[in-house]
């Protein structure tokens, strides 16, 4: 497996998600895709518990099999 760990300024998100692991503060993670609309999402919504999470994406989780980053 090629692995490779990218530079802040070309991972943005996942400098995002060290930095909230690291300290506990949260920003906020700018989504751009053609695929819909841009949003923002505070970065500690990444890290809530199943429970807080809808039923869908509940249900998505339980269905995954081996080892899931979501």
């Amino acid at each position: 497996m090629n692995t490779k760990i990218l530079s802040k300024d070309k991972d943005p998100m996942g400098a995002a998600i060290l930095d909230y692991q690291k300290s506990g503060r949260a920003g906020r993670l700018r989504v751009l895709s053609s695929m819909f609309e841009e949003d923002e999402i505070p970065v500690k919504h990444l890290f809530r518990k199943v429970e807080e999470m809808p039923m869908l994406e509940q249900k998505a989780l339980q269905l995954t099999k081996g080892r899931v980053l979501d």
